[in-house]
């Protein structure tokens, strides 16, 4: 008959030698890490933090383009009025009556505004969608009524209509602005446009940690875009603080050590 092998037993002392053991090895570990992670010392001062959240959201490109001039035939009211005399009666009133005429006249307004933009807002061009000019504190509506489906010269080119006709400008053409609108307003996490954008391309960006010293680089998706914000895909959440910022001084920094 076998006899049974007595079971070892874990004696205070192994233990204390294990956890020490442990702990000892996360700690080298941690360190090895730390020390082959790159990090840079910068002040609080020279960062611009922003908080991504929530909230509704259009996406929008901006053209720069020129307004002509068109002559334009257009036909208005004109009211000939001639007397018939006085009528009879306890209340005498001199009556006249009204009889239109339709006047031709030619004005010189504000027609078109024509500009280019990259072939990757294609797909998003339909005729009708809708844009607005700003002069003078003012908005004028307009709607997109032509566009080329081919490129040329890396571009594709579009015209839009005013629907309310702004002010005349001193010139034959006047190159201005236009915001075009190219989705509905939506709720959406966004995140505040900055120059962070033209060292990492959209693809990550510098995040705080809870603590608020340092800013780790973080791996993120933007999607669509506008004036002000970037829709956010991924790699981010509501309440996140990021920096955006430049980024040229210490792109190639794992982290950033914030001083106060």
């Amino acid at each position: 008959m076998d006899r049974a092998l007595p079971q070892k037993q874990w004696t205070k002392k192994k233990v204390i030698q294990v956890v020490l053991f442990s702990a000892l090895a996360f700690w080298a570990y941690f360190t090895y890490w730390d020390s082959r992670s790159t990090k840079l010392k910068i002040s609080a001062k020279k960062l611009l933090l922003a908080t991504v959240e929530k909230k509704n959201f259009q996406e929008s490109i901006l053209l720069n383009g020129v307004v002509s001039y068109g002559n334009e035939s257009i036909q208005s009211d004109c009211k000939l009025v001639s007397p018939v005399g006085l009528q009879k009666g306890r209340n005498r009133a001199k009556k006249t009556v009204s009889e239109k005429l339709f006047c031709k006249v030619e004005r010189n307004i504000c027609s078109t505004f024509c500009a280019e933009v990259d072939p990757y807002y294609s797909p998003k061009l339909r005729k009708g969608i809708k844009g607005v000019m700003n002069i003078a504190r003012r908005q004028y509506p307009v709607h997109l009524s032509h566009f080329e489906t081919g490129v040329s010269n890396g571009k594709v080119k579009l015209m839009l209509a005013f629907d309310t006709l702004p002010p005349l400008f001193n010139s034959e053409e006047q190159f201005t602005q236009i915001r075009l609108n190219l989705s509905e307003q939506r709720e959406t996490l966004v995140l505040p446009k900055g120059a962070f954008f033209e060292t990492t391309g959209g693809h990550w960006v510098y995040v705080m940690d809870d603590a608020q010293k340092k800013a780790i680089k973080r791996k993120i998706t933007l999607g669509a875009q506008n004036a002000e914000f970037f829709e956010v895909l991924e790699g981010l959440e509501d309440g996140d603080i990021a920096v955006i910022s430049s980024y040229e001084e210490y792109k190639n920094y794992d982290y950033l050590i914030v001083k106060r």
